[in-house]
């Protein structure tokens, strides 16, 4: 008797099948979010990648399903996560239930277990490449794409396929399947009935499990031509691109996935934008098309491994074009100066961000924003500016000299102020941020020595936009006047009111600070002679991204700590601006707490490499064994 799955109307049986093979990829992919990392060795895509078309404009590989399922059974994180009371609770759903008895039907109707068939077809290596349509007329429906996977078990490959087509044939979902040739290799094409939307897909199967299946027999054609070569084949692999092998390169070779991005398409979409209406939107478009008109190629990694879950994204450019590009606004790594307490942030610190910023360039990248209209003016609002600034001028001297370390961060709010239940208005977290002054670059910019220093400068320009503040009638009492703290040699100043903004200029530190108050740039200078300061976040850099100057960095085991300490506080300030009952927001707020408490860090870090003209951006998490780092 035919099982009930082979009785079912076309339609209904397309749909089991689209199903299933979505849940077959999902599985692979849930399973793979385990991997571990181990030494670099060539992926086993890359062998697959010698068949897959040079003009590709997209190309996904996925590596070591198998290895990557045997560890999961292992991982921390994940018995971690499978505790928390909303993985426990969706497990124990009805979805998940439908889900387990569907797996099962199909895992019947494969003859295969779902672990069979992920372990022996998918588990070595997988390539799905697109060719993308790039003439500024064509059809994005005209994009063709070949799936190319290597099997360990070509004999259950060869069955599974078998199966599936012949149901469909059976059940009419397809019209007819053909044998041919190309050469001396056996390929089938499987054509649709007429007015079906479906294009004809053909595959190939060899002896050693190489499978590769498209919707454009020409691809086929290429497949067979580059693995046996008894053909020429009529256009090189993407294996065969410089660009291409050089990207392939900057990525971990035991990534879960790797995603590969020829910008040819980007170009044509921006090419068929409508050209901006005005003088300013075409200054826009014009510094994104410079920029995406630069890239060679980009690559992005997802790594996941016991100390550390990342995406890694690189951006390679044409060198001619990234010289352009870093000559107007991307600036190198530089080190740390000898002596710089710029990084001795307080213990306390919840959240860190680092910079590297080239001041005149983000200046000059900025009044490109400025709309034509206003630009006169711009000549008359630095001629004022120079006058705070004690004549030094601020494109001469003053931004030369700032930078290019600037570092910002986040402190906990203070939980417990004097008569009052509730959270502080505004932006809760006292906020301070610094930046290098290097009096030796203002004075190189312009060859010019003279008594006053950029230091100088900043402490006389802050000191009249203080007193300017004090005169906010709406916001700031008559009697409030400007308050000076002498604090390890720096003069902390601020209204005697308060007032979100207060400021340093530390001299003897070569640095220049800004805070939400004055505490808060206390604290920061005061942490200068505290040997703890910043160890915190320098470990944290070590483990995840010890080669990146710029970065943002959030210590998540501080901040679960300090949510748990004050959680009733949270609660109840939080049920009271949101209008909700406080038994609902402290079940929210247990379901957040309960997956930050298995994180010890997250970050996301930006890295320049002149030299090879590539940009590197890495977002990550760093799971709670890392602890130790503190």
């Amino acid at each position: 008797m035919q099982p009930a799955l082979l009785r079912r109307p076309p339609a209904a049986c397309f749909r089991f099948y689209f199903h299933a093979v979505c849940a077959l990829v999902a599985s692979a992919l849930c399973l793979g979010a385990a991997s571990v990392v181990v030494g670099e060795e060539p992926a086993p895509s890359d062998a697959l990648l010698k068949l897959a078309p040079a003009d590709a404009g997209v190309i996904l590989t996925i590596d070591h399903l198998r290895e990557q399922s045997q560890a999961i059974v292992g991982s921390l994180l994940s018995q971690d996560v499978q505790r928390l009371p909303a993985i426990k609770a969706w497990l124990d759903s009805d979805k998940v239930r439908d889900f387990l008895r569907s797996r099962e039907q199909i895992e019947g109707f494969f003859q295969a277990s779902f672990n069979q068939i992920r372990d022996e077809i998918f588990g070595d290596a997988v390539v799905l490449a697109l060719r993308l349509p790039t003439d500024k007329a064509a059809d994005p429906a005209e994009a063709r794409g070949v799936l190319i996977l290597k099997a360990r078990d070509p004999k259950l490959l060869e069955r599974l396929v078998e199966l599936i087509n012949s149901t469909q044939k059976q059940n009419g979902e397809i019209a007819e399947l053909s044998e041919r040739k190309r050469g001396e290799t056996v390929y089938h094409t499987r054509e649709f009935h007429p007015g079906d939307a479906h294009l004809p897909e053909s595959f190939v199967i060899f002896a050693d499990g190489t499978f590769a299946f498209s919707n454009a027999e020409s691809l086929i054609h290429e497949v067979i031509d580059r693995k046996t070569a008894q053909l020429a084949p009529a256009s090189a692999s993407v294996a065969d691109l410089a660009s291409f092998r050089s990207m392939s390169a900057r990525l971990p070779s035991r990534a879960v996935a790797r995603l590969f991005f020829e910008p040819r398409l980007a170009r044509r979409l921006l090419g068929n934008l409508p050209a901006p209406a005005s003088a300013d939107d075409r200054t826009m478009m014009a510094m994104v098309e410079q920029y995406v008109g630069g890239l060679d190629y980009v690559g992005a990694a997802l790594v996941v491994r016991e100390q550390e879950i990342k995406l890694q994204a690189v951006q390679a450019f044409q060198p001619d074009k990234f010289r352009e590009l870093a000559g107007s606004w991307i600036t190198s790594l530089t080190a740390e100066r000898s002596g710089s307490r710029l990084f001795a942030v307080p213990t306390s610190t919840a959240a860190l961000a680092s910079l590297n910023v080239d001041f005149p360039s983000l200046y000059r990248l900025l009044l490109g924003f400025v709309p034509e209209a206003d630009q006169p003016k711009i000549a008359k609002l630095e001629t004022l500016a120079d006058g705070l600034f004690l004549g030094l001028g601020v494109r001469r001297r003053v931004l030369p000299a700032l930078g290019p370390r600037v570092v910002a961060y986040l402190e906990p709010p203070d939980f417990s102020p004097p008569k009052n239940d509730a959270l502080p208005r505004g932006f809760p977290f006292p906020v301070v941020v610094a930046a290098e002054i290097d009096e030796e670059a203002g004075r190189n910019a312009t060859r010019e020595g003279g008594s006053a220093t950029v230091a100088d400068a900043l402490d006389n320009a802050l000191n009249t936009l203080l007193a300017a503040l004090s005169l906010d009638e709406k916001r700031v009492p008559a009697s409030a006047h400007i308050e000076i703290r002498d604090v390890s040699g720096a003069g902390v100043k601020s209204l005697s009111t308060p007032y979100p903004f207060a400021y340093a200029v530390d001299r003897p530190g070569r640095r220049v600070v800004l805070g939400t108050s004055a505490d808060a740039v206390t604290r920061y200078l005061d942490a200068g002679a505290d040997p703890k300061a910043g160890t915190r976040f320098r470990a944290i850099q070590a483990a995840a991204f010890p080669d990146c100057a710029s970065y943002v960095c959030l210590d998540l085991a501080a901040i679960h700590g300090l949510a748990v300490q004050h959680r009733d506080r949270l609660i109840d300030a939080a049920a009271k601006k949101q209008k909700r009952p406080a038994a609902d927001v402290g079940h929210d707020l247990d379901q957040v707490l309960g997956l930050v408490q298995l994180f010890d860090a997250a970050f996301l870090a930006a890295r320049v490499d002149v030299k090879n003209a590539t940009l590197e951006h890495t977002i990550g998490l760093l799971p709670r064994p890392t602890a130790a780092l503190r």
